[in-house]
């Protein structure tokens, strides 16, 4: 039996975020208020971004991904051109053409370092960072100086759902076994696509 993993990890992710996220933070999974376009009065093509968070006026879009990229420039660390299209789609829906938003994929040994995020306009960034199975948190350069959001006190808030400092890590984990064992029975296979 194969276990879709992709949907797996979005759901570690989002179960991490919400564990350590403050009070004020509201973490919306799949949330599909925003459509594409429209046409005759008719909404067209439900935009569903894996995680959208809130904290007041700030909001910041996450986008977990089951992908291996690789350490070669030269291939754009084959970072796929379709999810940079589908999150720039959300940054202009969802955060009206003017936020932070992150694609997070699993953590590996050569996960590529891309020190600072991509612009996709003048005040849109798109932040890649991988993210630690093991400590929950989304790990950003070591530097931190070129990793940086517009301005400190964005990337202070960014940060805090991305990377925690304390919880109840190990109940967490028996929730996702727990899950994983109530969803699949038998052998699981798993793997990068």
């Amino acid at each position: 039996m194969l276990f879709p993993m992709e949907r797996l990890f979005e759901r570690y992710v989002l179960g991490s975020l919400r564990m350590i996220a403050p009070n004020d933070f509201e973490i919306h999974p799949q949330h599909g208020a925003m459509h594409l376009c429209s046409q005759e009065g008719e909404d067209w093509f439900q935009m569903k971004p894996d995680i959208l968070v809130r904290s007041g006026d700030q909001r910041w879009i996450i986008d977990a991904k089951w992908k291996r990229l690789s350490t070669d420039r030269d291939k754009n660390y084959e970072l796929s051109q379709a999810d940079f299209y589908q999150l720039f789609a959300y940054g202009q829906k969802y955060l009206g053409g003017a936020g932070e938003m992150f694609l997070v994929y699993p953590a590996v040994s050569d996960f590529p370092m891309i020190r600072t995020p991509f612009k996709l306009s003048d005040n849109l960034l798109l932040h890649v960072l991988p993210f630690d199975l093991e400590r929950r948190q989304a790990l950003t350069p070591s530097s931190g100086a070129n990793w940086a959001p517009s301005n400190a006190s964005d990337r202070k808030r960014a940060m805090q759902i991305l990377s925690p400092t304390s919880g109840d890590l190990e109940h967490f984990n028996m929730l996702m076994l727990q899950d994983s064992e109530d969803r699949c029975s038998g052998h699981v296979e798993c793997g990068f696509k």
